[in-house]
């Protein structure tokens, strides 16, 4: 029987550089020996191993189309069920999203073709950048204070550390306010006594 792989990939300015050595899969099978059932490996070539087999989808055999889906097609395979597994999603800068399909089961039989189908969706973690102004105004004067702090995903509430050194938004806009209430108080009492 034969069995098709398909993989596409998809995320905002992600490189084939940058996952197409990075993503990892296994392809396994159960087989019968001795009455026991033993998982096996299937290799590039399409033989089976008794060692864990990760292909790559630089180094695995797989082609891509002008669709950008990657394939890869294993000829005259054992009957049986085959499982395919991506055993590392991880690509440096992105995060995968819950939308992704990174493995699948199929029936090979025999003079049929089976297809498992995998999508992995990534979304960019750069940091994002949020700006607060706050502006404070007397007579003669006029002091603006800025404050520009870096969060990583999780948004709010996920720990008061970020893990880079810098301040959480919510940490930096409460030290702004007590930058400027200070300087309101220190105006005032400077008034009183002049």
């Amino acid at each position: 029987g034969k069995l098709v792989i398909t993989k596409t990939v998809d995320g905002d300015n992600l490189t084939e550089e940058e996952y197409e050595g990075a993503l990892k899969f296994e392809v396994t099978t159960t087989v019968k020996e001795d009455g026991k059932d033993v998982t096996k490996w299937v290799d590039k070539d399409g033989k089976l191993s008794d060692q864990k087999v990760e292909l790559t989808l630089k180094d695995g055999g797989f082609t891509k189309g002008a669709d950008g889906k990657y394939t890869k097609t294993f000829e005259d395979l054992g009957l049986g069920k085959y499982t395919v597994t991506e055993t590392n999603s991880a690509v440096e800068g992105y995060v995968l999203k819950d939308s992704s399909v990174t493995s699948g089961t199929a029936e090979v039989k025999d003079k049929e073709t089976s297809t498992i189908d995998l999508k992995d969706v990534y979304e960019s973690i750069k940091e994002s950048t949020t700006e607060s102004t706050t502006e404070s105004t007397t007579e003669s004067t006029t002091e603006k204070s800025t404050t520009t702090t870096t969060k990583k995903p999780g948004g709010p509430g996920k720990g008061a550390k970020t893990g880079d050194g810098k301040m959480p938004l919510v940490w930096g806009t409460i030290c702004l306010a007590a930058l400027i209430g200070s300087t309101g108080i220190l105006r005032k009492r400077k008034e009183e006594e002049e």
